[in-house]
């Protein structure tokens, strides 16, 4: 146990205690509140409070006790968040609230650890309360084996990867510098036997590059990967291109072969895509990573020495994925994303193996995309920004791409 000073930002003058006691393996917190606060879905009163993670093996778990009476107000699941800069403090974060509304506790970060939890308004999984169904030592805050491990990488006994890099199409409009060079240096770091630890021969990691990726050739080779996947393998699916809008709305992802003409016949629907490798993968854990871009902007540079061309357009409301498949995209709905001459990748790309390789492979994909989501805005310094996606946003098994098969 230690004591540590609170540190808030946002609405400071709601949350404040000269001391706060914190225990490193549950994060047991003690907070006084003097104003209504909402966390997740539920709008406390004021009072003091314990927050801490639940003894189950899912870390995103957090419970909140009334510390006057133990008991327990709220079971909910947060998702990973990320700040660059670690603090020998405990930190909340708050969102600013409007005058007269009740101000909301985004994230909470323990003393001395980069990654953090981020509060949902709307948890995706099930939110549970007093009358739920957990250990019966869930209701008592002090009685934790604090030797008791994290949750184990979920294992795979094989691993496939197929990536797909086009920075030199048949149709000019299309050209990109870095989309290549994003699924090589990937492809480089899933191979490597202290990071990726995917099998370095092209059965298990398949590497598509400007002529070799037409349309035909990426379907026949989700077809190939899925004659061979089985049930408890990891099949790893990256994509970095061009993203094309058409009038209609509709994403499209370029081959090689794509012409501007007819984007339907020989592009790839964003959405039609990732349904597509679901179809013809029946088998295995699916993640699809994809770093693509938008067409018709101007090349930019912003403040950090960044030289960025824009890219990919993303959206969630037409992904309709299955419980096997996790898509994290480039950046949201409306946002472009961006190549930069610094990093000589796209972004997003970077920051991903950037990712990889500070975890020795074996960050899960919540803390992944914790890390991507928090470095990727902050290289970006554009008027329309880029934030990262993961959709669902929660991952709910500790998928682990540097797992050993």
């Amino acid at each position: 146990m230690r004591s540590n000073k609170l540190v808030v930002t946002g609405c400071i003058a709601i949350l404040a205690m000269p001391c706060l006691i914190a225990d490193n393996f549950d994060k047991y917190t003690e907070l006084s509140v003097h104003q209504p606060i909402r966390i997740a879905e539920r709008v406390l009163p004021p009072g003091r409070y314990i927050l801490k993670l639940a003894p189950l093996m899912d870390r995103r778990i957090v419970q909140i006790f009334s510390k006057a009476t133990l008991q327990l107000m709220l079971t909910t699941l947060a998702i990973p968040a990320y700040r660059i800069n670690s603090s020998d403090t405990t930190t909340l974060i708050l969102d600013e609230a409007a005058v007269g509304s009740v101000p909301t506790l985004r994230k909470w970060f323990y003393p001395g650890e980069h990654y953090g939890l981020e509060f949902l308004a709307k948890p995706e999984a099930v939110v549970l309360t007093t009358d739920a169904q957990l250990p019966s030592e869930a209701l008592e805050p002090n009685l934790y084996d604090n030797r008791r491990p994290g949750p184990a990488p979920r294992s795979f006994s094989s691993k496939y990867a197929v990536l797909i890099g086009i920075s030199a199409a048949l149709d000019p409009q299309l050209a990109l510098h870095y989309a290549a060079k994003d699924a090589v240096d990937l492809a480089a770091v899933l191979m490597r036997a202290d990071i990726g630890r995917f099998a370095p021969d092209r059965n298990h990691v398949r590497q598509m590059l400007d002529g070799d990726a037409t349309l035909a050739r990426v379907k026949s080779e989700l077809h190939r990967i899925g004659m061979q996947a089985s049930d408890n393998d990891l099949v790893v699916i990256f994509y970095s291109a061009h993203g094309v809008i058409e009038s209609s709305g509709d994403v499209y992802l370029n081959t090689f072969d794509t012409l501007m003409s007819d984007l339907p016949g020989t592009a790839f629907n964003l959405y039609d895509f990732v349904r597509d490798a679901e179809q013809a993968i029946p088998h295995g854990r699916i993640v699809v990573l994809i770093d693509a871009c938008s067409s018709g902007e101007p090349w930019s540079s912003n403040a950090k020495g960044l030289t960025v061309g824009p890219r990919f357009i993303s959206s969630s409301h037409h992904f309709n994925l299955n419980a096997r498949t996790s898509v994290m995209v480039s950046s949201r709905l409306g946002e472009p994303s961006y190549e930069s001459q610094r990093f000589q990748n796209g972004v997003f790309t970077h920051f991903l193996i950037e990712a990889l390789t500070r975890g020795d492979g074996l960050s899960n994909l919540n803390e992944l995309f914790a890390y991507i989501s928090a470095m990727v805005p902050n290289a970006i310094e554009t008027r329309d920004g880029q934030h990262p996606a993961m959709y669902p946003t929660f991952v709910p098994d500790t998928v682990v791409l540097g797992a050993k098969p």
